[in-house]
């Protein structure tokens, strides 16, 4: 059984669509990478959801990118998707630092938000401010700034799963505004009774029920979406370039090898003295 999808959904004959967003194969592998403070997993799994909902807006081939700004002890938080589903993240911060310093770091600082088409040098981007706000309403922020279209997100997150429901209203092309709007509202009412606990536990067609009885929906087939990491031994070059000639010889000469981590997936590329020569030599 898919353990991490998009499922789709849609109010027939009203101007709402739906997402479910479940993230838990590829949020285990994401989580497992560090020993995350609750808090600070809680966020990164909301904002690991939210970038989904994010990329599958998408249009064209390409990766939205999440990312914490902040000056405080929380050193990264970063979460990738690109509009096969492929999802990566992480968050890094300072050990020394207490629970009360990093919580208030996450709600003081903003969320960039770039979305980058593949095969383009133009990237799109926005920042918006967290100001104490949960991730849900920073994000029907900047759906409703962006895409300029009322939206609601509800997310859930504990160690195992990290999950996300959406609703938007959809260009009317009709001339029924009012009718419309108020079924909106009685929407976002509906929707507002869902617990968290409710959204983690129930399968999806158990949550649409307890939530819309009473209206006709179409469900679609489920979007997979996998943890997928981008690492590969010319990254690695790269990162050795970025550290330096002086520090990545003075490594080679006591350990006589030169080791570079990827933080996304721990995976760790070795090189040799004659590479890492041949990786300076080359640029």
């Amino acid at each position: 059984m898919q353990k991490d999808y998009v499922q789709r959904f849609i109010f027939e004959g009203k101007p709402i669509r739906g997402e479910i967003i479940r993230l838990e194969k590829s949020f285990s592998i994401i989580t497992q990478q560090r020993d995350y403070p609750s808090f600070v997993l809680k966020f990164l799994g909301e904002t690991l959801v939210s970038n989904v909902m994010l990329s599958t807006t998408l249009k064209y081939e390409g990766q939205t990118t999440m990312q914490m700004r902040q000056e405080g002890p929380l050193e990264m938080l970063v979460a990738k998707c690109n509009n096969q589903l492929h999802i990566r993240g992480l968050a890094k911060w300072n050990d020394n630092a207490s629970f009360e310093e990093l919580k208030n770091t996450l709600n003081n600082g903003q969320l960039v938000i770039t979305v980058q088409p593949d095969n383009q040098v133009d990237v799109y981007q926005s920042i918006v401010k967290i100001s104490h706000q949960p991730v849900a309403q920073v994000m029907e922020h900047y759906f409703s700034q962006s895409e300029q279209l009322k939206t609601r997100i509800w997310l859930a997150v504990n160690h195992q799963y990290a999950v996300g429901l959406l609703i938007q209203q959809v260009a009317q092309t009709d001339n029924k505004e009012d009718e419309n709007n108020a079924f909106w509202d009685e929407i976002v009412m509906l929707t507002n009774t869902i617990t968290e606990n409710e959204l983690i536990s129930l399968d999806d067609l158990t949550l649409l029920r307890r939530l819309y009885h009473e209206y006709d929906l179409r469900m679609f087939e489920t979007k997979p979406a996998e943890f997928r990491c981008t690492c590969n031994m010319t990254k690695m070059e790269g990162a050795i370039l970025v550290m330096g000639q002086d520090e990545a010889y003075n490594i080679l000469k006591q350990h006589k090898k030169l080791s570079v981590k990827c933080e996304y997936c721990n995976n760790e590329y070795t090189f040799s003295e004659a590479e890492v020569r041949a990786v300076f030599a080359n640029h």
